[in-house]
């Protein structure tokens, strides 16, 4: 499946806070959008993953197009629903009301707002399953087979985030994401708060997931230090300013 973005905007009253954002994010694809503190790259995310802050205005088309190819003018998508098949633009839906065949999973800045403080982690990664649809026996595998796929050992399963350090709860903020069966993950600024080896690693950590055999597309904010004259997309995690 392949999302579509047109024409991207996001406003408060009369600003604009994002303007004219177009994307086409293929599975398996890695694309990062590069730019400075407050150049509205987590509005973007938001956007995308639903979840835009009470207040803003948004407008624009966000589709998912099955079959890769083109669909028309772009304003709408085929999205399963059940066994049938309506057209959806996605942009300004909640998560909740997306159809579940265009999942948008989203890794939030700040890992601990994507785990419940008081569930064990393996448990956590079960629910998730068990919502994308899985059954109990599936979804119970599938708690041990995300925490292999982003390089933790299934003894952490019932640990607490807080047992946690900083870059194994991103890991699992990962987990959870892809147990959702994502067509798109977002990752808003996955190194935030972590040390240069952790950043490293967690950035090699995407690039090998979408690797994987059905993959979803891959979509990224990253900060540079000092800012560039503007933002750019790139279709790599090491994207320099322009």
């Amino acid at each position: 499946m392949t999302i579509v973005l047109r024409s991207l905007v996001v406003r408060s009253g009369s600003t604009a806070l994002v303007d004219g954002v177009d994307l086409r994010l293929a599975p398996g694809s890695r694309t990062a959008l590069v730019g400075a503190s407050g150049a509205g790259k987590s509005l973007t995310c938001a956007a995308l993953a639903g979840t835009l802050p009470a207040g803003l205005e948004v407008s624009g088309s966000l589709t998912v197009d099955p079959d890769g190819g083109g669909s028309g003018n772009g304003s709408r998508a085929d999205c399963d629903q059940g066994g049938r098949t309506e057209r959806t633009n996605l942009l300004g839906l909640p998560a909740a009301r997306r159809p579940r065949g265009c999942r948008i999973a989203l890794v939030p800045q700040d890992h601990s707002t994507a785990l419940h403080p008081l569930i064990a982690v393996g448990r956590q990664i079960f629910l998730a399953s068990q919502a994308a649809g899985r059954t109990l026996g599936e979804a119970d595998q599938c708690a041990t087979d995300y925490l292999y796929a982003v390089g933790l050992d299934e003894s952490l399963a019932d640990r607490v985030p807080s047992r946690l350090s900083g870059g194994q709860r991103q890991r699992i903020s990962l987990a959870l994401a892809l147990a959702a069966e994502p067509a798109l993950m977002i990752a808003d600024e996955p190194t935030t708060a972590l040390d240069v080896v952790a950043r490293a690693e967690i950035l090699r950590l995407l690039t090998s997931l979408t690797s994987l055999p059905e993959a979803p597309a891959c979509f990224s904010s990253l900060t540079t230090c000092p800012p560039p004259r503007s933002a750019r997309t790139s279709s790599s995690f090491t994207a320099a300013p322009s």
